[in-house]
């Protein structure tokens, strides 16, 4: 794939600066009319603005440094419990070198999405899709959409089978204290009203979500440090090693790190933003990724062996500190559960503008006048609820999102925006755009297969052990 700062970008569309073109042409672009032929209808014409000429920036008010934790927290939800679990049928340096490559395919893609957003002024991944030429261009939205919808819906459903976990170790059994249901609807009421937080306020609670995976990993290491002294490592490790479970480990790691359907409403509130800044920020927030995930992945293994559960806190000692640590992800959650539901909401909350406008202007409150998506948001928590209460298995649930998310938001979606709305047509530039759609459909179709961290075949077909 071609470096990020040489893919071409029109240039800013004044009139001062579009000669020979009409005052209709402009007033067409200004207004957010496509003059483009081929263009989808939806979209303005290609255009740069910069930020002191943007009135979307105002609205920006999300910094730098507020931004990264964001995007830290991001990757720092249910995913992380089940890398032990992963990394005990994948090895440990390979689970590294997985993790590595993930984190680097994402953010080639979403930087592929942020020049295409910005050049077509839309920050939906469904109405960035809808850019593109022909009937292709609704299908793609109405296929990202639906698949925004249900990959977030895994998502928050996992939240919620954490807090299940979590809770029914922590009470004692019998009443409804220690009924899985309760603690689920409990946990339900806590999430919804941060998701109706201004993002800029979110980083506070993801600095805290931070501030508490920060804990688990201490914990995680002293933990392991406990059962050395006491001599109850359980041994026998897998240092590299190669087999179906590293395709488990890689659709986790898809489906821990895959930002790109909720990158461009979080891209749309970055302070004066630009691509070459979110390049920064989003090199900044996974290199920080990719040291936790190697360190948390691989202390859990060493600590528990290809015995450890799919969430890792089931494996924590049933002490004082063991629960708190059970509790504190609920602090987690609270921060991550808000920037996952935002995606699902942004296709209703493009669709409720035009009434919005009219609300506004009839002197309508504030709090009012998005009832559409407040609707949308409270049906969404409901249904992961009701969902929650049935499903249990994480791991499952992980790897199947994963592999949901390596075809759609890896492979499809930046693949099509590559193709169709980048400005390039050279055969490096196509056959780049052909092997990233193939190879993630690829790997999609064996993560719908292998679900299983298949930790036993680890022991034939390890390459170096460590005793």
């Amino acid at each position: 794939m071609a470096p990020v700062d040489k893919i071409e970008t029109q240039p800013l569309y004044t009139k001062e600066v579009a000669r020979g073109s009409s005052d209709d042409d402009f007033n067409s672009a200004k207004s957010g009319k496509s003059g483009v032929s081929g263009v989808g209808s939806a979209c303005a014409r290609p255009v740069l603005f910069p930020p002191r000429d943007r009135e979307e920036d105002e609205e920006g008010s999300v910094t730098t440094i507020q931004m990264i934790a964001n995007l830290v927290t991001g990757g720092l939800g249910t995913g992380i419990l089940s890398m032990p679990w992963c990394t005990a049928g994948a090895s440990l340096f390979t689970s590294v070198a997985i993790a590595g490559a993930v984190l680097s395919l994402n953010a080639a893609t979403i930087m592929v999405l942020v020049y295409a957003a910005e050049r077509y002024q839309v920050f939906d991944l469904g109405a960035l899709m809808n850019c593109i030429p022909g009937n292709l261009g609704p299908v793609s939205r109405w296929v990202c959409d639906v698949c925004v919808w249900f990959s977030m819906w895994l998502c928050l459903l996992g939240y919620m089978i954490v807090v299940g976990d979590s809770f029914t170790e922590v009470t004692p059994d019998g009443g409804i204290a220690g009924s899985r249901a309760f603690w689920i609807a409990i946990g339900t009421c806590c999430c919804l009203p941060m998701c109706f937080v201004p993002q800029k306020y979110l980083s506070l609670s993801s600095t805290l979500s931070i501030c508490v995976n920060i804990f688990l990993f201490t914990y995680l290491c002293v933990h392991a440090g406990v059962l050395k002294h006491e001599d109850n490592l359980p041994g026998g490790f897998c240092a590299l090693g190669f087999t179906k479970g590293n395709v488990a480990f890689l659709s986790n790691m898809m489906f821990t790190t895959v930002v790109q359907l909720c990158i461009l409403p979080m891209y749309r509130e970055l302070k004066g933003r630009s691509p070459g800044k979110f390049l920064k920020v989003l090199s900044g927030a996974f290199t920080s990724l990719w040291v936790l995930f190697s360190a948390f992945a691989g202390m859990g293994y060493l600590a528990y062996g290809d015995e450890v559960e799919s969430n890792v806190l089931k494996m924590f000692p049933k002490s004082a500190v063991g629960h708190a640590a059970r509790i504190a992800m609920l602090f987690v959650i609270l921060g991550v559960y808000p920037i996952m539901l935002m995606p699902m909401v942004a296709p209703v909350r493009t669709w409720e503008e035009p009434f919005v406008a009219v609300a506004k202007a009839k002197g309508v409150p504030f709090f009012a006048r998005r009832i559409r998506s407040t609707a949308a948001t409270v049906f969404i928590a409901v249904t992961v609820m009701v969902a929650a209460f049935w499903l249990t298995d994480l791991g499952f649930v992980n790897v199947i999102n994963g592999a949901l998310c390596a075809a759609v938001f890896v492979g499809l979606c930046p693949g099509l925006t590559m193709w169709y709305l980048m400005d390039r047509s050279d055969i490096g530039w196509r056959t780049v755009t052909v092997l990233l759609m193939l190879i993630c459909f690829v790997l999609a179709g064996f993560g719908f297969v292998f679900t299983d961290n298949y930790a036993e075949k680890l022991e034939d077909h390890c390459t170096w052990k460590w005793d």
